[in-house]
């Protein structure tokens, strides 16, 4: 009767259960999970005798009516349809009257809602509530059927009002004619509880369980209850029965309590019950374990304890695996909530190959499933995050999977607009979150069904929004309106009920009413459940403590507020709160200020006191990023000894062989013009190469592990300490700590600023300085300064469309793509040196010039501040009535008054980079490769001035093709779009040039023309022969990901192109196989374009070809800012070498400075002159020699 119905409901719950509580995007979880145990219930679920004929013609159609029971226990539900198609139209059963044909119409329509026609199911409940007689008992009965089997159809396509009101409908008549202690009076109280834990109506939900918990209590046998071993050993189909409702109603009367904040007593009175029931479970062999395994995952993630979760969710994938049934509609919603599991412990590559295998499936499986493929799309992007193209295939395709007319999608896009509001606010892009808010909050108001939890959480973020704009009436407005909704829909939330707190009391800081505020959060902490009942604390606790803090800053208590930094600090970085740390930026940028400013008062600015200790280790979470993990990853390759070493080269390689595998699947996978049946076919080729990677890893695990200790190919993230980082420096260097934070409060944009002296004795010096946000721009001011500077020194630079009018990154082409890349004719504004003045007297405050004066500078920059040439700032303004290229020549740069300047990508990479500078130097100097064989044919003269003109990088735009499928199925970039790209001969001058300043025979190798080939990379790298070279240096076109077209999914290096594309050579090397070269390189040169950007040009800073080139091995980089012209590119290259080569004792760091200088004295024309010219390269790294 009401099993599918409550299967249904379980699945659903355990989802929302799962994920909803730490405010990750909620994973989808559909359909019911089979009634293969139906027999064991005691119950008539299929057609019962009032259905069976009698004579011969009734033995076979009750030998029918079996076939249909065992197909569907069989999960064969596309059989078990066509089946109880087949039994309706029987002779026999026409004979048998309306009650035996509506039982049988029910069997249908049960068996269509497995297979996923839930519509056409919902047409035959239709037709049977027509045609069932409601005269008698047994009809009101069958009545009562409809209604549940009815219900189970609307849970499916998640309208739970409706399904409410079916289920009670049954429930009225079940209550009528059944018997208190009924097993169906049972299952009512669970279906219908169920439903109110959806519904967050969590006080009746608990009301529903205690009745359903006192009826199968007194059903179960006390002999094995609570009792492990006898749970394991229970036998008895009858009790196994009812021990399935009595797991289910521990587990609904859990969650009923979680939801009103009381966990701890839940935990504590009823868990062990629950454990005992999961056991007895596990002995089973029937379907039913796989259900129990995700509710009782839920359950234990509600009570904060996720340490078990993922090997519950294991547990169930490995039945569904090893029964031949992950195609089916709840072993894919099991994947999505393992998949979302393993994103969020940092598995992403795992989540990734399960859910790609469960698109396959869902896209193949008819009817196709649209909520259920979104759902599982939604997830995927949120594994392709590192592919930023990809991800974004995916969300478009989830769109178009669930449109916005269907009210359970368009729930789901509400929920994704507040989700992409609560990011906007962390950076505070104020305006850009209440937009997603408002969007929202209209998206709700058109919604079919009204979710009052929703829109309280779109309320509380218009309530931030307001705020941030000191709209206070607004804030107080919006916090009100979610108060009273939380209220009058008797919404038991302890999440929802902890963020209005949170808000409340924000609202009464901002009135300054600090009493008020601290006895709401005071209330709040009190709760029984604020702390959680695991070892990592909820997003509930740390909004309360967030709040304390802001509390204590208001009321001028710096100290207490600094003592509460540090507290939220260690509570958002406790190892197993992944998903919290991702989080904290913004808020590790807040603690940074504060932390020195407490400092000042506590320790009177002393560099050993307890708060800027803490400061310093904050400021390193705030710059951690994958450059940092692939620093650290490489430091720690690369000290292992010689045997380990090989061993894990080959591992490293077998590793990103199996990585580039997976990013091409992922790249198919989210291409929807490729059919799923094509998809399936390459996909299966992919995979093949992939496991027989995958069979020489354990072996190579072993070797390493055989001749090492302590040795970790994937180091956790920690802070290196103060006293660690002082003795790295040299005596004439000076370490400068950056970071900034949008204090949206007090309408301030705040810089903190850590320098540190490098020698014995090295001390360290802060300073704070601040920028008024102002009205309508809050947020972007000193932002909209770095843009400003960083395009009026760029000019060619596509994402600086402002600067040179008509060209953008859209508009690229036939029409305006001269403009872009033509150098000669591009617009030259002048240098912006107010905003590089200003920027100056804030990234580096008056009280610390002093302190770094004349010193080499290491600049470790926040990570929104990366893309900043520091070498550009002013340290003083311009003098009055200077123009042109008498301006450059005169002003007072940044590096005209250091001997180097060194960006480092984080302080801790600091110790990496220098512990591998310990190394053995390689015997050879300088590997080489440029002009490549693309575009038109050309040749210049190296020994007269330089002709060529052409921008590197911002490449000719074609329609991007996959080429043909090379023999494993791998797409590659369409060479021809390679081919096409603008020929570069004077980087040949670039090379030969440089590689005579190393006269020593065979120091240096030079590959030119229609030798510079990936392959040839390859094999140089193969060999050994790549690791044998101080100097790598690529002089050619650099692209990021998308910039050739669709084929193109990473940042790359374009090479000469071969006749004919393949996995090896497709004339671009990207970012992954640059991770996969092995080298030990003093310094890699990039004389491209963009060679600082990441993937895309909106991504992570240094993220794209410099982090590759880091997980290589290399040890320092210099790269360009933006497209710069090939003869500048020339010019300040060969003069950094010459500048090496003619002192020894001369860095990497002081070579570029020298050759800017070198070049700015040497400017015979006002474009010379213009830092475009001579500003775009940054050392990055060691700059050290």
């Amino acid at each position: 009767m009401l099993l599918p119905l409550f299967l249904s409901l379980n699945l659903m719950v355990c989802g929302d259960v799962l994920w909803g509580a730490n405010g990750v995007t909620k994973t989808r979880v559909l359909g019911f999970l089979l009634v293969v145990f139906v027999g064991m219930l005691g119950m008539p679920v299929f057609a019962d005798d009032a259905g069976r004929g009698g004579g011969e013609g009734g033995a076979a159609l009750e030998m029918l009516q079996d076939r249909v029971r065992q197909a569907y226990r069989e999960l064969r539900y596309e059989d078990a349809a066509r089946l109880a198609q087949e039994a309706l139209d029987a002779p026999p059963m026409q004979a048998t009257g309306y009650s035996g044909f509506t039982a049988n119409l029910l069997d249908l329509a049960r068996a269509l809602i497995g297979w996923g026609y839930v519509e056409e199911a919902i047409a035959r409940l239709d037709e049977a509530q027509r045609l069932t007689n409601a005269s008698t008992v047994t009809g009101e009965l069958e009545i009562a059927e409809v209604h549940a089997v009815r219900a189970t159809a609307l849970v499916r396509l998640q309208q739970w009002p409706a399904a409410l009101e079916e289920i009670e409908r049954a429930g009225a008549i079940w209550q009528r004619h059944l018997p208190p202690d009924h097993m169906d009076r049972g299952r009512y109280a669970l279906e219908r509880g169920e439903i109110l834990l959806r519904l967050k109506r969590f006080g009746e939900a608990e009301v529903a369980a205690r009745d359903a918990l006192a009826i199968y209590e007194s059903a179960v046998e006390p002999k094995w209850r609570g009792t492990e071993d006898a749970a394991r050993n229970l036998s008895w189909r009858k009790e196994y029965g009812r021990l399935l409702g009595y797991g289910y109603s521990i587990a609904l009367l859990i969650d009923s309590m979680i939801g009103q904040g009381r966990g701890a007593d839940a935990d504590r009175e009823f868990l062990s019950l629950l454990t005992s029931v999961y056991y007895a479970h596990k002995s089973s062999y029937f379907p039913d374990e796989i259900l129990f395994i995700r509710r009782y995952a839920g359950v234990y993630h509600r009570l904060g304890r996720p340490e078990n979760v993922e090997i519950f969710f294991r547990d169930a994938f490995k039945y569904w695996s090893e029964n031949n049934l992950l195609g089916h509609h709840e072993a894919i919603d099991l994947t999505i909530d393992l998949g979302g599991l393993l994103i969020d412990t940092g598995k992403a590559g795992e989540a990734r190959r399960l859910l790609n295998e469960a698109l396959l499936r869902a896209e193949m499986a008819r009817p196709q499933d649209p909520l259920q493929i979104s759902a599982l799309l939604k997830v995927l992007a949120r594994a392709t995050a590192d592919q930023p193209e990809v991800s974004a295939a995916f969300r478009e395709r989830a769109r178009e999977y669930a449109p916005a007319d269907d009210s359970v999608a368009d729930r789901k896009h509400i929920a994704d607009l507040v989700a992409e509001g609560d990011r906007l606010m962390a950076r505070a892009a104020i305006a850009a979150a209440e937009e997603r808010y408002r969007a929202a909050l209209e998206r709700d108001a058109r919604a079919g069904v009204p979710d009052p939890g929703q829109r309280i959480s779109i309320l509380l973020g218009l309530a931030r929004s307001a705020l941030a704009r000191k709209n206070v009436p607004a804030c107080e407005r919006y916090v009100l309106e979610a108060e009273k909704l939380y209220e009058e829909k008797n919404i038991r939330d302890e999440e929802l009920y902890i963020g209005i707190r949170v808000a409340k009391a924000r609202l009464l800081l901002a009135r300054g009413d600090f009493d008020g505020a601290g006895m709401i959060l005071g209330m709040a902490l009190a709760r029984p459940d604020a702390f959680g009942s695991g070892d990592s604390p909820g997003a509930g606790i740390l909004s309360i403590f967030e709040g304390m803090l802001d509390s204590l800053v208001q009321q001028g208590s710096l100290i207490e507020a600094a003592r509460q930094a540090v507290t939220n600090m260690s509570m958002r970085t406790t190892p197993g709160n992944a998903g919290t740390i991702a989080a904290s930026g913004q808020y590790f940028r807040k603690y940074v200020p504060l932390l020195l400013r407490a400092n000042d008062a506590a320790s009177n600015g002393s560099d050993n006191g307890e708060f800027f200790l803490s400061a310093f280790n904050v400021l390193q979470w705030v710059q951690a990023s994958a450059l940092t993990d692939a620093i650290a990853s490489a430091a720690q390759r690369q000290g292992v000894g010689v045997s380990a070493a090989a061993a894990q080269r080959e591992l490293d390689d077998i590793l990103n062989e199996i990585a580039a595998l997976d990013r091409e699947i992922d790249r198919l996978m989210a291409d929807s013009s490729v059919p799923p049946a094509q998809k399936v076919v390459d996909v299966e080729k992919m995979r093949e190469q992939r496991d027989f990677q995958s069979g020489f890893i354990p072996g190579l695990r072993s070797r390493i592990s055989s001749v090492t200790q302590g040795y970790d190919p994937d180091p956790a993230f920690a802070p290196v300490p103060f006293d660690e980082i002082v003795p790295l420096l040299k005596r004439d260097e000076a370490l400068l700590a950056i970071t900034i934070y949008d204090d949206y409060e007090a309408g301030k944009e705040r810089v903190a600023v850590i320098a540190i002296q490098g020698g014995a004795g090295g001390r360290a010096r802060y300073a704070l300085s601040a920028l008024d946000l102002g009205e309508g721009d809050v947020g972007s001011r000193l932002r909209l300064l770095v843009r400003q500077m960083r395009c009026s020194a760029a000019l060619a630079d596509p994402d600086c469309a402002a600067v040179i009018a008509g060209c953008s990154p859209s508009s690229r082409g036939a029409d305006d793509g001269d403009l872009c890349r033509d150098w000669a004719e591009a617009a030259r504004p002048p240098f912006d040196f107010a905003a590089a003045a200003a920027l100056y007297d804030l990234l580096i405050p008056a009280e610390l010039r002093a302190h770094v004066a004349g010193r080499k500078l290491l600049i470790s920059p926040d990570p929104d501040l990366m893309g900043l040439p520091f070498h550009l700032l002013l340290t003083a303004p311009l003098p009055a009535g200077l123009a042109g290229a008498e301006a450059s020549r005169k002003a007072p740069w940044l590096f005209q008054s250091h001997p180097s300047i060194t960006i480092l990508p984080t302080i801790s990479s600091l110790r990496d980079l220098r512990e591998a500078d310990r190394r053995p130097p390689a015997p050879k100097a300088l590997v080489g490769f440029g002009d490549p064989v693309i575009g038109v044919g050309g040749t210049v003269d190296c020994t007269k001035t330089f002709q060529q003109v052409a921008l590197r990088g911002l490449p000719q735009q074609a329609e991007a093709l996959l080429s043909s499928l090379n023999s494993g199925g791998t797409p590659t970039v369409d060479v021809e779009i390679v081919r096409a790209q603008a020929s570069l001969p004077d980087s040949r001058c670039e090379l030969e040039a440089i590689a005579g300043l190393f006269p020593k025979p065979g120091d240096t190798s030079l590959f030119l023309g229609a030798e510079a080939t990936e392959a040839q990379v390859k094999a140089l790298n193969h060999t050994g022969a790549l690791k044998q070279y101080r100097i790598l240096h690529f002089a050619t076109h650099a692209v990021v990901a998308g910039e050739l077209g669709a084929s193109n999914g990473e940042a790359g290096l374009i090479l000469t192109p071969p006749a004919r594309g393949t996995i090896d050579d497709d004339g671009l090397l990207t970012t992954s196989e640059i991770a996969r070269l092995r080298l030990n390189a003093d310094l890699v040169v990039l004389s491209a374009c963009n060679t600082a950007a990441g993937n895309d040009r909106g991504s992570e800073a240094l993220g794209g070809l410099a982090q590759a080139f880091f997980a290589a091995g290399a040890r320092s980089l210099m790269v360009s800012h933006w497209p710069v012209s090939s003869p500048a590119a020339v010019d300040l290259t060969t003069r950094s070498f010459a500048a090496l080569a003619a002192n020894p004792a001369t860095d990497r760091g002081e070579a570029l400075v020298l050759a800017m200088r070198g070049a700015l004295q040497a400017a015979d024309s006002e474009a010379t002159a213009h830092p475009s010219w001579w500003g775009a390269f940054v050392l990055v790294g060691n700059g050290a020699r």
